[in-house]
């Protein structure tokens, strides 16, 4: 009898222990008799249900603690009520259901961004081909010329290093992909923008002097086809930029239009009668006033120049003033600035 006693008190004990602290939410019911085998089942599927509930809780904190979900809690718990369990299931589960939804809002604005953005990418690598294609342009132009022994004259730029590097990882990035870009590449962007654009946000301009750091010739000698940079003599130099000076000059006027300007070419006297010539035609072909200075007066330079002074025939009374009041060296009769018809006019 006492025997049976304390396996009655060991299993009550034991039930007692199986007692949860949450309030039931199972209906209870009446049996008419409890064995220690009934009792190990219950044993085992509490200790799983403490289980499963563990790694309940463990789950929902991971999604209180990550901060992206709207949860009913604000810090995370090491176990939560049932009730605190279903609140927060519910809320994640609002939030998952209309998960497709924001997914393709999100798809949708990344393209659209990725689009806009592909629009100012093409238009920034574009100005390397647009800046190639001028100076082809330039180069065709200079066939026509051929200044002293050189031949097929050529421009040639270089461009500033961080503008290459950039477009050149710039063609070779997916513009029509449906992921957002690396932020390593808007950093460089940034950058790049903060250092080569000048201008306000919205009205921003990419400043060419920047970003073209050197301007140089190169050129092959007559009767050789190696092409070299080695610079020139001083009139060869100032013919070859004279001559590009008059092209980019000219590509400033409309067709229709009639403009005449001036070019003052120094030490003119310096250049053969052949490359004197060729500047002088190449001026009057793209329609500018040569104005030519010459310390001696040659035969070469009187032969090739129509209208010319000889400001040794002019003498100044008074010392040329800086200050203004003296700045006019010559000041009478110009020798052939215009052809003379009439001879009375003498």
């Amino acid at each position: 009898m006492n025997k049976q006693a304390h396996e009655a008190a060991s299993l009550l004990q034991r039930l007692k222990n199986m007692e949860s602290d949450e309030p039931a939410t199972y209906e209870s019911k009446v049996v008419s008799s409890v064995s220690a085998n009934n009792l190990v089942e219950l044993e085992s599927e509490q200790a799983k249900n403490k289980h499963l509930k563990e790694n309940l809780d463990k789950k929902i904190n991971e999604f209180v603690q990550c901060g992206h979900f709207s949860v009913p809690v604000e810090i995370a718990y090491s176990s939560y009520s049932n009730e605190q369990q279903n609140a927060i299931l519910d809320a994640l589960n609002n939030t998952f259901v209309a998960l497709s939804d924001q997914q393709e809002t999100l798809q949708s604005r990344i393209i659209e961004h990725n689009k806009m953005t592909g629009t100012k990418i093409s238009e920034l690598t574009g100005n390397r081909s647009h800046i190639r294609s001028f100076i082809n342009k330039v180069n065709k132009q200079f066939e026509l010329y051929s200044i002293s022994n050189l031949k097929e004259i050529r421009v040639e730029i270089e461009l500033d290093h961080r503008f290459n590097e950039l477009v050149n990882e710039l063609d070779r990035t997916n513009l029509n992909t449906t992921d957002i870009h690396d932020d390593g590449l808007y950093q460089r962007l940034n950058q790049f923008c903060a250092d080569f654009f000048i201008g306000g946000r919205g009205n921003r301009i990419l400043e060419m002097s920047k970003i073209i750091t050197n301007v140089k010739y190169s050129y092959k000698k007559e009767h050789q086809d190696k092409r070299e940079q080695k610079d020139q003599s001083n009139g060869t130099n100032a013919l070859i930029n004279c001559t590009l000076l008059t092209i980019l000059l000219s590509d400033l006027l409309a067709q229709d239009s009639e403009l005449t300007l001036p070019v003052i070419f120094d030490e003119f006297s310096n250049l053969d009668e052949y490359n004197q010539r060729t500047a002088i035609d190449a001026a009057n072909k793209h329609g500018f006033a040569l104005f030519c200075a010459s310390p001696t007066q040659t035969a070469e330079v009187v032969a090739v120049v129509d209208h010319y002074i000889t400001l040794d025939d002019f003498h100044a009374n008074t010392i040329y003033d800086a200050s203004g009041e003296r700045d006019v060296v010559f000041h009478h009769f110009s020798e052939r600035l215009y052809e003379v018809r009439d001879p009375q006019a003498l």
